[in-house]
């Protein structure tokens, strides 16, 4: 069985020979610091000269080497940096992104320091300068390394994300506390705003897509929507203010190619979910088992026959402060729970913190290939 088709058994609901291992994109991935650290325990001398590494706090570039080494069933694609943009770097260490959000890096995080937003009307949304998703070079390359991961690999073939989704890039332009209030009222804002993501976004797909589509068996969206105790808001406003632009955004993925979508969702958000799969999503990251009712075996019985479930191994305990034999015990308990039926792939429960020890992650990926293998159990 190739990986391509391991991967698409178990989105389909069917038992491949193993559990899916998954390692990268938004939710599942690991922090610079982390990707440095594991690079160098392992002995891998990084190529400074091919490795990309984005502004963001997140790692998009895994060295083959290492994904070779946890034997990872998936492999990315992105779009590419655009000709024009509004994004610079400043002398004192602030750097402006594509959008006119400015971060500076506080230790191992990149920190919003200037929402470009803050303080606008309605109105003043016209005048704004926004993302051009149709700048010819976001797209530089990116349908023949399409195809060479297609034709040339047996890995599934992952569109990631090209943007934050509606809700969190609002936040991320508006302040979050700003933002929250306007969705209850300052609904005119709130929903212009919505919209004009909306539109880049679904820009951002119609060109990766286009081009990409006929390749990738997952398409990733995302959009944090909870906190550790509940969602952000109530599945009434999800349902009002949020929803309306993930069908869009989703149906006008569809456009372009049969792939899954996987969305990826941090936190508390087992009310969301029925709302989520009505939408569209196939697939849920990171299913963070510590979060409130986001308890594995809840999440299988429930929801279990509609949506197939991305990550699952607790990063906040086991990982991060527990032993490799720790992991060893968490790691088949998550496959156990989740993974019957298919419907399952072994991922962590969100981006690998810098906190974690390379011999926990290692064993993560060697105890999922151990305990992954149908029929579970034997």
């Amino acid at each position: 069985m190739t990986r391509r088709d391991r991967v698409v058994q178990a989105l389909n609901h069917q038992e491949p020979d193993y559990v899916p291992l998954d390692l990268g994109g938004g939710g599942a991935g690991m922090l610079d610091a982390t990707y440095y650290k594991m690079m160098e325990y392992l002995g891998f001398k990084e190529d400074h000269g091919t490795a990309v590494i984005p502004t963001s706090c997140t790692i998009q570039y895994y060295d083959e080497r290492l994904l070779s080494y946890f034997d990872t069933d998936f492999r990315r694609i992105y779009l590419k940096a655009p000709f024009q943009t509004q994004a610079r770097r400043f002398a004192d260490g602030r750097f402006k992104d594509d959008w006119g959000i400015t971060f500076k890096r506080v230790e191992l995080y990149a920190c919003i320091v200037e929402h470009p937003l803050r303080g606008m009307e309605a109105g003043d949304l016209d005048d704004y300068t926004w993302p051009d998703p149709y700048d010819a070079g976001r797209v530089r390359g990116i349908e023949d390394e399409a195809k060479r991961l297609y034709h040339d690999t047996d890995f599934a073939v992952v569109a990631g994300a090209p943007v934050m989704g509606c809700f969190m890039q609002a936040c991320r332009l508006r302040g979050m506390e700003d933002f929250l209030v306007d969705l209850m009222i300052n609904q005119e804002f709130a929903n212009k705003l919505l919209d004009i993501i909306a539109d880049i976004t679904i820009g951002f797909m119609d060109v990766f897509l286009s081009r990409v589509g006929k390749y990738v068996q997952i398409v990733q969206i995302q959009d944090d929507l909870g906190t550790q105790s509940a969602p952000l808001m109530s599945p009434e406003i999800y349902r009002k203010m949020i929803k309306p632009r993930h069908v869009r955004i989703i149906s006008s993925i569809k456009k372009h190619t049969d792939a899954k979508i996987y969305m990826h969702s941090d936190g508390a958000i087992f009310d969301l979910i029925p709302d989520l799969i009505d939408a569209g999503v196939d697939i849920l990251n990171p299913v963070q088992p510590l979060a409130a009712g986001m308890e594995s075996e809840r999440l299988k019985k429930t929801y279990g026959d509609r949506l197939c479930f991305h990550g699952g191994i607790d990063q906040q305990q086991a990982l991060a402060f527990g032993s490799a034999r720790d992991v060893e015990e968490e790691v088949p308990t998550r496959i156990r729970a989740l993974g019957a039926g298919g419907g399952y792939i072994v991922a962590p429960s969100n981006n690998l913190q810098p906190d974690v020890p390379p011999e926990n992650i290692i064993a993560l990926f060697r105890g999922a290939r151990k305990w992954g293998k149908y029929p579970l159990g034997s």
